[in-house]
């Protein structure tokens, strides 16, 4: 959906007061955790603290493994509900984020 999810990619918050992290910092926990793979939260946690975009933010740097995996999951409800949305207008609805690329099941053709 985005050519560079990197820089581009937004999140649909709501009413979510108290929002501690920033979009920057939800990007990077995204596309890193897609790079790195799911449930890799120490290297995650390695990347965050090497990352250039993050040396200052002492928030970010110091949360533990657990509370990035739970920050991730919520950033994956909330793109679920977003694509819920967007296919409510006449197209299949998505049961999860992995189901949203899969092809539509096959058609049975009665001879």
């Amino acid at each position: 959906k985005y050519a560079n999810p990197w820089q581009h990619l937004k999140f649909q918050y709501g009413n979510a007061k108290g929002k501690a992290f920033t979009e920057e910092e939800d990007r990077f926990i995204v596309c890193m955790t897609h790079q790195l793979g799911y449930g890799r939260w120490e290297e995650l946690k390695y990347e965050i603290r090497r990352s250039w975009n993050f040396r200052f933010d002492w928030f970010i740097k110091s949360r533990t493994p657990k509370e990035l995996e739970a920050r991730f999951k919520q950033l994956v409800r909330l793109i679920e509900k977003e694509l819920e949305v967007e296919d409510a207008g006449g197209k299949r609805k998505v049961e999860g984020v992995a189901n949203a690329a899969a092809p539509p099941p096959a058609k049975k053709v009665k001879k």
